[in-house]
Formats: structure tokens, C-alpha cells, sequence
């Protein structure tokens, strides 16, 4: 058994891709890393539509309870969904903390992320300028055109009731827990 593992959770549409900076940073300085791919993600936008709520909150359940085995402190770091599913997971595993980065507790969609989504969904790959080249590549989500962007809403209709969940669960949450928000 080691000491301290972090589980590293994507957000929404994302993969592992998206924390692998931080994954690898954090690498250096603690015993063990996982980096958790959510249901739905990995593969086409058929298999993302169908997931569930539910899917997502159990992968990261079983996930906390299966490095609980490997390590004896356990440290989940989540991405906006993840971060959702991180505190959800925290409410009902004991961790030893819980960092969330630009966690959506009922905010709406902002201009940057409704432009950045467009640019994104219906731009030229080989015209991206950097920034849009780091979402497309962090997304786990293919696609076969810009079309199949149109059912994503599916998928991310279920937000909502995540985050209402979560809402309600924060006060059963007994770890410290470490909240990044951006600005914007």
C-alpha cells in the first residue's frame, strides 16, 4: 500500500489529456497517480449521449474505492464535471482532500465558453491557433463531423441535476477541499 494517491477526473467531453500538465507535475512529489477516462468518453458521440448521470458518479465512486485499497490517503482532483463528481464521490467516501478547478455550481454558459465551444465545433483543425488546438486535443470526444456536435446538448442536459446533487451533498463532505475558479 502507499501513501498518498491523487485521481485526477476530466470534465465534461474532456479526457485525461486535460490534467495531464498537473498529473504529471504532481507525479514528482507523491506516491501514485490515476487518471480516470468517464464513460462516454474515449470513443464516438454515440456512446457520450447514452451515458448517464449516474455512469459517471459510479465510475469515480468505484474508482476512490479501489485506490482506497492501493494507498491509504486519497486525493481527488477534478475538472468542472469532474469536480462535480469529485465532491459527490467526497460526500460519500471518506478522502483525505478534494481539489476542484472551475467547478459549475449552477453558473451559466459564459461569451469565452460559447465562443470558444463554436470555434471548436465547426473551425478548421489546421487553422487553430493555440488555444483552440489545446481544447481539440484535450477533448475525449470524437467526432466525425460538425453535425454530431448537435447531440452533445444530450449529454450535457444532465449536468444540472449533477450539480444539484452535489449541492445538496456538500455539508456530508468532512475533507478539505481546495476550490480554483477562474474569473471569467
Amino acid at each position: 500500500m502507499t501513501g498518498t494517491l491523487f485521481v485526477f477526473i476530466h470534465g465534461i467531453c474532456g479526457s485525461g489529456a486535460q490534467l495531464a500538465p498537473l498529473a504529471s507535475h504532481i507525479a514528482r512529489t507523491c506516491d501514485d497517480i490515476r487518471v480516470l477516462t468517464l464513460p462516454g468518453h474515449g470513443g464516438g458521440t454515440g456512446a457520450f449521449v447514452r451515458t448517464t448521470a449516474a455512469q459517471w458518479e459510479r465510475a469515480v465512486e468505484q474508482e476512490v474505492r479501489e485506490s482506497l485499497v492501493r494507498a491509504s490517503r486519497v486525493v481527488l482532483v477534478g475538472h468542472s464535471l469532474g469536480a462535480l463528481l469529485a465532491l459527490s464521490a467526497a460526500a460519500r467516501i471518506p478522502v483525505a482532500g478534494v481539489v476542484c478547478l472551475g467547478t459549475p455550481m449552477g453558473r451559466k454558459a459564459s461569451p469565452f465558453q460559447l465562443r470558444m465551444s463554436l470555434r471548436v465545433a465547426l473551425g478548421n483543425p489546421g487553422r487553430d491557433d493555440p488555444v483552440v488546438r489545446t481544447y481539440r486535443s484535450a477533448r475525449g470526444v470524437s467526432v466525425r463531423g460538425p453535425w454530431e456536435y448537435l447531440l452533445w446538448p444530450i449529454a450535457f442536459s444532465r449536468l444540472p441535476g449533477v450539480m444539484r446533487r452535489v449541492r445538496r451533498r456538500l455539508g456530508e463532505v468532512h475533507c478539505p477541499v481546495l476550490l480554483i475558479q477562474s474569473g471569467r
